[in-house]
Parts: structure tokens; C-alpha cells; sequence
């Protein structure tokens, strides 16, 4: 017998897999009235549960931490209550190799989009990837709606998306739309959701690894690579970055690197940014709402600095004098580069490693090298 997921834990868990959306969207994930959705979702606000913020034009529900907690609470209940946490811990234990496949076809095909990696990645190898997936998908989602029909619903979906993709290629990863990824991506996350697990990355036991999957996986992880090139950014005419002790950083999912110095190298103010300042100047430099981007599986640069794939706090780097532009910094909540502030490439005049001048970004250290010039001895 199938089970139905009380209405309130319904929006709740809405929420939670959509990460990010307006009432309508909500309502429309379970197939529920939008009046009735509404009361649910201000009642969850009330209860400190989820937040509705807007901004540049748009506007949208998403859980707080307190909200996070209380829907696993609900859904550990529920399937406590219907004796089918073994059936779900047996399908996500059964889906974690087709998540690898996904996750690694989507990467591979938006790196082949933008032009990095040398691998070329055609469509139809992509599709057929997917495919595999797809038949997978169909076979745990009918485990999973035999217990409960909250389930119901993934399959059809990515299945669409798939056939889209034979002639429209944004329908696998673009997050404007139910594109493969984001389907996917959905499924995964009511799973962990529902399983009350934070972090269930798979542990393979593996004899080697193909260099160019394995990086593909890293994507999704915090990298940083130190440097023993001398660093110098100029703002507003003054030289306010100069170290030696620099390191490139990688946000999870950015494939372009930048730079990140000790916070005592930088000659300037670092004064924290509220979250809705920064979030108004991120879509300020595109020129509209951003997308949801904790779905994209990869950050490529035309995602402005101001959007941040890792824990942390922004800050403005603040010179003195009327009128003087600010650059845009961040401290990573991370032990390994404590203490460092990584910095946003585009908001300095100009930048030298070591005597030579880059523009455009670092260049990655793993795909080029580099001579330049210097005024230092080296040996």
C-alpha cells in the first residue's frame, strides 16, 4: 500500500528540494491548491522554518537551518511510522553509481560547452550516458512509490527532459527549466532529505582512476593551490595587494581560478558585506536575477564573484579618498586557508604576477606554464 505525505510536510519537503522558489512552483511540486500552499508556507515562516526573500525582480521561499532540521524530523517520523526506511536506504544505497554517471555526464558536457578540456564530448555520447540513468530511475522510483507516493513523478520527468535534449542540449543542464541535472539533482535530494543524511558522498573502491573523471568529481570541492610567484593588484591607482604567499582557489563547481593572500597583505579596509548587499550587486553585474545555482553543476565565469559556492563572509576591500571604488573580497570558512582572503579578479585595475602584467583571470597552473619576468633573484 502506497502512503500520503501530510500536506504540511508536503510544502515543507517542497521547499527543500526545490532549494529556492515562488509559492506557485511550490504548490505545483505535490499537485497542491495554491491558496492552500500559501497557508502552509506562512505558518512555516511563523514557525521560523523557511524565509521569503526578492530581490532584483524576483522573489522566492527557502528553508532556514531550523526548517531543514524540523522536515527530516517529519520525514524520519513518517518513514518510521510506515516501516520504510529500508526500502530507501536500499534505492539511494542502488543509485549512488547511476548519481556518479549523471553527475559526471552533465560536468563533462558543460566543460564541453564552454570550451575547457581537451576531451571533446559529443551530444549523443551525453544522451546515451543519460539514458542509462533514466532506465535506473525508472526502476527505483517504482520501489520508492510503492511505499509512498511522494515519490511519484521523477522518472516521467527526467524522461522528458532527456528527449528534449536530442534537439535542444540546454534541456541537460540549464536550471531555467526541468532540465536533466535539475531533476536529477531534485531526486538526490529527496532522498538525503528523507534519509535525514548531510553528507553521503559514495566511497568507491577503485583499482585507478581516468584522470578526467576523477577531476570532474573535485569540481563539487574546495581547491586551493599555493604559489611562489609574487602577487600585486593596484586599486584606484595603489598598489593594495603585494605577497608572496599567495594561493589559487577553486569554489566548489568554478573550473577558473583566482587569487587568495594573507589578510596582512593587503594594504586597505576590510569591512564585512551584509548577504543583501552583496546579493543585489551579484545581479548588478550581470544585468538580471541570477539563476539558481546551487543546481549548476558547474560555475563558469560568467557567474559574478559576488555568488559563492562555499561557506564564508564577503567583505569590501576599501581604499582611502573621495569617490575611491571598492574591490570585493572573501573569507573561505575553511581551517586550511584560514586567515586568507580570496579575491575578486575583476574588481582590481590591474594585476602583476610577478613583473608581468595578466588579465582576463590566473591562469591554472595544471593546464599551462608559465615564464615571467622578475626583478627578484630566484634560484
Amino acid at each position: 500500500m502506497s502512503h500520503r505525505t501530510p500536506t504540511d510536510i508536503l510544502v515543507l519537503h517542497a521547499v527543500r528540494v526545490l532549494g529556492y522558489a515562488e509559492t506557485a512552483r511550490i504548490a505545483a511540486r505535490f499537485a497542491l491548491p495554491a491558496e492552500i500552499a500559501a497557508e502552509h508556507l506562512l505558518d512555516a515562516q511563523a514557525r521560523g522554518w523557511v524565509s521569503h526573500t526578492a530581490f532584483a525582480g524576483d522573489s522566492g521561499w527557502s528553508l532556514t537551518e531550523t526548517g531543514k532540521m524540523q522536515g527530516e524530523r517529519l520525514l524520519a517520523a513518517e518513514l518510521d511510522r510506515y516501516g520504510t526506511r529500508a526500502v530507501v536506504v536500499q534505492v539511494h544505497r542502488d543509485f549512488l553509481p547511476h548519481n556518479v554517471t549523471v553527475a559526471d555526464a552533465c560536468t563533462a558536457w558543460q566543460l564541453a560547452e564552454i570550451g575547457i578540456g581537451e576531451d571533446t564530448v559529443t551530444i549523443d555520447e551525453t544522451i546515451t550516458r543519460l539514458a542509462s540513468a533514466e532506465h535506473a530511475l525508472a526502476e527505483l522510483e517504482a520501489r520508492l512509490v510503492a511505499e509512498m507516493d511522494r515519490f511519484a513523478g521523477y522518472h516521467q520527468r527526467f524522461a522528458y527532459a532527456l528527449e528534449r535534449a536530442r534537439t535542444d542540449p540546454a534541456w541537460i543542464t540549464a536550471t531555467d527549466r526541468d532540465s536533466c541535472h535539475r531533476v536529477w539533482f531534485e531526486f538526490h535530494e529527496d532522498l538525503i532529505a528523507s534519509l535525514g543524511w548531510r553528507d553521503n558522498r559514495p566511497s568507491l573502491e577503485v583499482m585507478g582512476l581516468r584522470l578526467r573523471e576523477t577531476i570532474g568529481r573535485q569540481l563539487r570541492e574546495l581547491r586551493y593551490e599555493p604559489t611562489a610567484k609574487r602577487i600585486r593588484a593596484v586599486l584606484n591607482g595603489t598598489t593594495v595587494v603585494d605577497s608572496d604567499r599567495a594561493v589559487l582557489v577553486w569554489e566548489p563547481r568554478r573550473v577558473v581560478p583566482t587569487y587568495a593572500v594573507p589578510a596582512e597583505d593587503i594594504a586597505a579596509e576590510l569591512v564585512p558585506q551584509p548577504p543583501s548587499a552583496v546579493q543585489q550587486e551579484a545581479a548588478g553585474d550581470v544585468g538580471f536575477a541570477l539563476p539558481d545555482v546551487t543546481t549548476m553543476p558547474v560555475l563558469d565565469p560568467r557567474v559574478p564573484f559576488s555568488v559563492h559556492s562555499t561557506d564564508g563572509e564577503t567583505v569590501a576591500i576599501r581604499t582611502v579618498g573621495d569617490g575611491a571604488r571598492s574591490a570585493l573580497g572573501f573569507r573561505p570558512a575553511d581551517e586550511d586557508l584560514s586567515g586568507y582572503v580570496v579575491l575578486d579578479f575583476d574588481g582590481f585595475d590591474r594585476w602583476l604576477e610577478e613583473d608581468d602584467e595578466i588579465v582576463g583571470h590566473p591562469h591554472d597552473p595544471f593546464q599551462r606554464i608559465d615564464v615571467r619576468r622578475t626583478s627578484r633573484h630566484v634560484r
